[in-house]
């Protein structure tokens, strides 16, 4: 995974996982590039949607998908809820530029995550995305 960072979090109970990626470190300015934001809680919680500051790129798209999972694991029943929100963006310039201020509030809890850096090159010369 590219540009991906862990954020731990105790809430009451419930650990919260915090992962940001691209699907790309590389973008053509003529392409959009994918921006993932996802949450996962080890308990059934209301997820807040994640942000992120990406002032290089409009954005094209954006969509929260909400997951809730129940699993039987060595004899206990537990429960995991899953929250992804995906931006597609795109590069308003050609230059190396940061997405940043990744970060979503969990029952008064800050979890962050640093910056993610994407190049953007001249029109068809990006890489292909990376199948996940």
């Amino acid at each position: 995974m590219i540009g991906w960072a862990l954020a731990f979090l105790l809430c009451s109970q419930a650990a919260v996982k915090f992962t940001a990626e691209v699907d790309r470190p590389e973008v053509g300015l003529d392409e959009s590039l994918t921006l993932r934001l996802k949450l996962v809680a080890d308990e059934s919680l209301a997820l807040p949607e994640p942000t992120a500051s990406a002032p290089d790129f409009d954005e094209v798209n954006s969509y929260p998908q909400t997951f809730l999972r129940n699993l039987w694991v060595n004899g206990k029943i537990s429960v995991e809820t899953q929250l992804t929100l995906t931006k597609v963006l795109r590069p308003r310039r050609q230059g190396t530029f940061q997405i940043r201020d990744l970060e979503a509030v969990v029952a008064g809890q800050k979890l962050t995550a640093p910056p993610i850096t994407v190049t953007v090159v001249g029109a068809g010369r990006g890489t292909p995305p990376s199948v996940s």
